[in-house]
């Protein structure tokens, strides 16, 4: 991934490099400039938008940008992160059945698609999709219900993550390329399809 000529590793950019304070003067300050930058993408490329625009695209000054962010790619991750985070929290893990939970997921995302989009055409896409999997694998509630997975063997753990997680975030990917042409609840019944093996054509 690259950003300003400088290429992020896997690593690099899955780090929190946000103010994850919870006073509310921070979280208003990042959720105006995320907003701000969200605004100026539909206009012009990510990469050609500079901290002086974002700030008076919204009216706050470069000293808070700096106090509360390192550039401009820690606002696409707090908004993200604060979209997936959303997103996982109105997943009822233990009160509905594997259908209800999965629609639920696509459901989310189906309302965000305007956001989903714009991070696909500006290239951010797989930016996002790490930071799903990375941030899904390590909620609490996914974590209780797949504590039995790879027990003793953290890596069968991990790729079971990926097969999980990352599948739901590669569905979104094909949605998104495919112009949503299906619905929440079609999408869920693909996963549910090729998650149980079966076959859409006989």
């Amino acid at each position: 991934m690259c950003h300003n000529g400088y290429i992020y590793t896997e690593s690099e950019a899955l780090c929190v490099m946000y103010n994850t304070s919870k006073n509310k003067q921070v979280i208003y300050s990042l959720d105006t400039l995320s907003a701000s930058l969200y605004q100026l993408m539909l206009k012009k490329n990510f990469n050609d938008i500079t901290i002086t625009e974002i700030c008076e695209n919204c009216n706050i000054t470069r000293k808070t940008f700096y106090r509360n962010c390192d550039d401009i790619y820690d606002l696409i991750d707090y908004r993200a992160d604060q979209e997936i985070r959303k997103a996982l929290d109105e997943i009822a893990w233990y009160r509905s059945p594997a259908p209800e939970m999965v629609n639920s997921f696509f459901m989310f995302w189906e309302q965000r698609k305007k956001m989903l989009t714009l991070l696909y055409d500006q290239g951010l896409f797989p930016h996002f999709k790490a930071r799903v999997i990375k941030i899904g694998s390590e909620y609490d509630d996914y974590q209780k219900i797949t504590a039995v997975i790879g027990r003793g063997y953290p890596v069968i753990k991990e790729y079971y993550d990926a097969f999980v997680i990352g599948g739901f975030v590669h569905l979104l990917e094909s949605w998104i390329s495919h112009g949503y042409d299906l619905t929440a609840a079609e999408l869920t019944e693909v996963y549910l399809l090729f998650k149980q093996g079966r076959q859409l054509f006989t």
